[in-house]
């Protein structure tokens, strides 16, 4: 297994500047500086990668993607990628996505189209289930934009929250990656994740008690499998269901 995994990453191509052509036959557009970088990160570092065998190990069967905070659709690809390649052998029906940023949504969205992966894309918040929020972004890293406003500038912009009730009732596997908005999605959601088998859930530190809102998720039937990365007031963990 470890000979193909790394065959598979090692086999990622620079077709043209402006897309990668993996060796599963998918397409990841990159449009910018920070928007390569953030596709080197995703498919090469630890942060993800290292996560996977642990994934593999637990065969998981879910027929739902869930990426909260899907950015550029990075993560969503890689997974995608995997299975498409039969490293991952899950057989997803549906993808879903939740995406607030102007200056990401429309990469996201021809990250999914241009790789024929039946989805569904959200433009809003991941965390409560209704109501709207001040969100924050900036077009020199979008992928930090949120609902706090940190070190962005100017005036916030309104999103709606989504809710994902309906959805979660599905066995799904959630990535919940959304800039101190996760701490207010376990609030919500600790009641409502009997379907979930695995969440990749990142942490920021500033934001709120991670400590507390881990307590809740691992309380709703969890265990902690592995943390990738935990540093500069982050932290990366996977959490399977018991």
């Amino acid at each position: 297994m470890g000979f193909k995994f790394a065959r598979l990453i090692h086999s990622i191509s620079l077709r043209i500047p402006q897309a990668y052509a993996l060796r599963s036959g998918m397409r990841v557009v990159a449009n910018t500086t920070a928007q390569h970088s953030l596709f080197w990160s995703t498919f090469t570092s630890r942060e993800y990668m290292s996560l996977m065998p642990e994934i593999i190990k637990a065969n998981l069967k879910p027929s739902l993607f869930i990426d909260c905070g899907a950015a550029t659709g990075y993560v969503t690809m890689l997974f995608h990628h995997l299975m498409s390649a039969g490293v991952l052998e899950w057989d997803i029906k549906k993808t879903l996505c939740v995406e607030p940023s102007t200056f990401n949504a429309g990469v996201l969205e021809t990250n999914l189209s241009t790789n024929g992966i039946e989805s569904q894309l959200f433009f809003g918040v991941a965390g409560k289930r209704e109501g709207s929020v001040d969100f924050f972004e900036t077009s020199r890293n979008p992928w930090s934009s949120s609902i706090n406003k940190r070190f962005h500038q100017g005036a916030p912009a309104k999103r709606n929250y989504i809710d994902l009730v309906p959805f979660l009732a599905t066995p799904c596997f959630l990535k919940v990656d959304i800039e101190g908005s996760e701490f207010d999605f376990i609030t919500t959601y600790k009641d409502s994740l009997a379907n979930v088998q695995g969440v990749i859930m990142e942490w920021h530190y500033e934001m709120g008690d991670v400590e507390k809102s881990e307590k809740e998720l691992l309380d709703s039937g969890f265990v902690k499998a592995k943390t990738s990365l935990d540093k500069d007031r982050r932290r990366v963990s996977l959490y399977l269901r018991k």
